[in-house]
């Protein structure tokens, strides 16, 4: 197995520090929210009444923290099945970026994000029509 040389160090380095802030960080908004039972509210719903994409994500990370993945599915449903694969696209990112630098985004990623921006706003308004409540959180 090939050594990471001074600048791949490097990137690691800057890469775990900022992955640790962010686990951090996360740790902490969830003790806060298991301590007061208050979370940050979602803006949009609290606007228009409607569920967002990203509305539940708090607490299915919450739900996915005591292992309850029915819960966390029910929160949302978009994000447990995006989750892994956005996971290991990113992932993928950060090891390219480790070890050869700045990259080029590629076609795929281009065409996957699209689709997955598509699929966000269909989720979105299909969890606010009553035949689809099942979605909401």
């Amino acid at each position: 197995m090939k050594r990471l040389d001074a600048e791949q160090s490097a990137r690691l380095k800057g890469v775990l520090k900022n992955a640790c802030i962010i686990l951090a960080i996360g740790i902490i908004y969830y003790l806060f929210v298991k301590i007061t039972h208050l979370g940050i509210p979602c803006v949009f719903n609290l606007i228009t009444g409607l569920h967002c994409p990203g509305c539940g994500i708090s607490r299915m990370f919450i739900s996915l923290a005591s292992l309850d993945f029915k819960s966390a599915f029910g929160y949302n449903a978009y994000i447990m099945v995006l989750g892994p694969i956005a996971a290991i696209f990113v992932l993928r990112h950060y090891l390219i970026y480790i070890l050869k630098g700045k990259q080029k985004k590629d076609t795929l990623e281009n065409v996957l994000l699209v689709i997955a921006l598509i699929l966000a706003i269909t989720f979105g308004i299909l969890r606010n029509i009553p035949a689809f409540s099942f979605l909401a959180p």
